[in-house]
């Protein structure tokens, strides 16, 4: 008896298998590249981009040499009998020209501030003169020096309470702007056309905005009726306790004439040449491991497939080989066994 074999051999070595096997052979390449790529330290760059520019800003001095500071006067040569030295008359250095220090560069007279009055809408009519000529004089001082000269870390609530004591003066503010707006200055001598106005809420006023008025803005600064909170600085005059409109009805808040506030802007995000080509380089890696991905998984969905058509083909064959043995092998039933044995007997 003979059974014919129909099974085929497995196509281990065909040119589909092949090209899969290659393919993962080029993905494991391709991973093998990036993980180099990354290992780099510099790859890494645009992740600390605010570290890596504050490094940069901070670079070491070379160490002065040591300067000699002794000073080796010389003594005059003698005088004739009856000549005598008169000492020069003093100069009076008590107050520097223009020193930083001298009040009358930052003071407002106070007669200009006598008809400024607390608790009223907007700018009165007796209060446009001192307005404009303050404007105008924070408007000429460098930025730099009036922050020197401000007072800081005043009370909200002092500012409110104590309004005539800090008239005229400068002061120091720190908060978030988050309504700018620019409008036109009206007619005045200072030759001042364009002014702005910012509501700033600093962490003592809480939900009380201050108002601000300055003759500048800072280039690119957002402006609008309702802005993304703004981290700004402020120096200038305490002018009034200004009364304004709310929803909640008439409420008061400090009027600060300034020059420009100071704009805090986030670190920078621009995407440099550098930055670009990491990126390029991160997003191909990303392709990559999904390239790998895929090509896992349609190895997987293959083998499968494979798998159960493998079974399927072998469980053909072995039907075909029990119906040939039914054919040509000879069968007996039970029945006819004893049947057989009774004759012989």
């Amino acid at each position: 008896m003979r059974i014919q074999n129909n099974q085929q051999q497995t196509p281990w070595i065909n040119r589909k298998d092949q090209f899969r096997m290659l393919m993962m052979v080029a993905a494991l390449g391709f991973v093998l590249f990036a993980i180099k790529i990354v290992a780099k330290p510099g790859f890494w760059d645009w992740v600390f981009v605010g570290q890596q520019q504050q490094s940069k800003s901070i670079e070491k001095k070379p160490l002065e040499k040591k300067r000699n500071l002794s000073v080796k006067l010389k003594e005059p040569a003698p005088l004739p009998p009856g000549v005598f030295r008169s000492p020069s008359p003093k100069e009076k250095n008590d107050v520097k020209k223009d020193s930083f220090y001298s009040k009358a560069r930052f003071s407002i007279p106070s007669k200009l501030l006598k008809d400024v009055k607390d608790d009223q809408l907007s700018i009165q009519g007796t209060e446009i003169h001192a307005y404009y000529t303050i404007l105008a004089k924070v408007r000429d001082l460098p930025v730099d020096d009036v922050q020197k000269a401000a007072k800081k870390n005043i009370p909200f609530d002092s500012l409110i309470i104590d309004a005539a004591q800090h008239r005229g003066k400068l002061i120091h503010l720190k908060g978030k702007a988050r309504r700018i707006l620019p409008f036109d200055a009206g007619s005045n001598q200072e030759g001042i056309q364009q002014l702005y106005e910012l509501w700033i809420f600093t962490k003592e006023s809480s939900k009380d905005p201050l108002h601000i008025i300055c003759t500048e803005l800072p280039e690119g600064i957002p402006t609008g009726e309702k802005i993304k909170p703004v981290d700004v600085t402020v120096c200038g005059y305490f002018f009034k306790r200004e009364g304004y409109k709310s929803k909640n009805g008439l409420r008061i808040t400090p009027l600060i004439l300034a020059k420009s506030p100071q704009w805090h802007q986030p670190v920078a995000t621009a995407i440099s040449e550098k930055n670009r080509t990491t990126y390029y380089l991160l997003g191909g890696v990303i392709a990559g491991i999904l390239f790998v991905c895929l090509i896992v998984w349609r190895s997987r969905l293959g083998d499968k497939q494979f798998d159960k058509k493998f079974r399927e083909q072998d469980a053909e064959n072995g039907q075909a080989a029990v119906a040939t043995l039914k054919e040509n092998v000879e069968y007996t039933s039970l029945d006819e066994m004893f049947q057989k044995i009774k004759e012989e007997e």
